[in-house]
């Protein structure tokens, strides 16, 4: 069964920035709830995904996360393509519905709470298989441009497993 849940602490460098991690090169950690393997991955690899839709998941696997993700986003949201949205009221009804379906479709997992209005939303993610008990695992950030000397970075927001 996949759960959707806000990162939090569930891996522990949340946040990476150009400006400030690419000397010391730092790395997120993934841990798998059922076997506990580690999985490594680090800036680089989310500039990477930046914007793909690209997936390493097969079919199957991709479309139940497909579908969770509009638990937390609406579709119209997701299909714009290399830009920072924020949600609307109308867009947190629509979330609150695509959560109504889900229930009917025996999906009977707490959701996180839906975003507030005016939060950004993820524009991309990065997903695997566990190295060991073959589990698949999606992480959604949020990619942002600005700052000083051309900075950007990501935020991790949601995970999937």
């Amino acid at each position: 069964m996949i759960k959707i849940r806000l990162v939090g602490d569930l891996i522990e460098k949340k946040e990476y920035s150009n400006y400030e991690d690419s000397e010391t090169y730092p790395s997120s950690t993934y841990s798998c709830d059922s076997c506990g393997e580690q999985t490594k991955f680090n800036l680089k690899d989310l500039d990477k995904h930046r914007f793909s839709k690209y997936s390493n998941l097969n079919q199957s696997d991709q479309k139940i996360m497909d579908r969770l993700i509009l638990s937390m986003i609406p579709k119209s949201k997701i299909k714009q393509e290399r830009q920072i949205w924020v949600l609307t009221k109308k867009d947190r009804l629509r979330v609150y519905f695509n959560r109504v379906i889900l229930r009917f479709s025996n999906l009977t997992n707490p959701f996180p709470p839906i975003p507030k209005t005016k939060e950004n939303i993820p524009d991309s993610y990065i997903d695997f298989y566990c190295q060991k008990c073959n589990r698949p695992v999606r992480i959604y950030y949020i990619s942002y441009i600005g700052g000083k000397h051309v900075e950007h970075g990501y935020e991790l927001k949601y995970l999937m497993d």
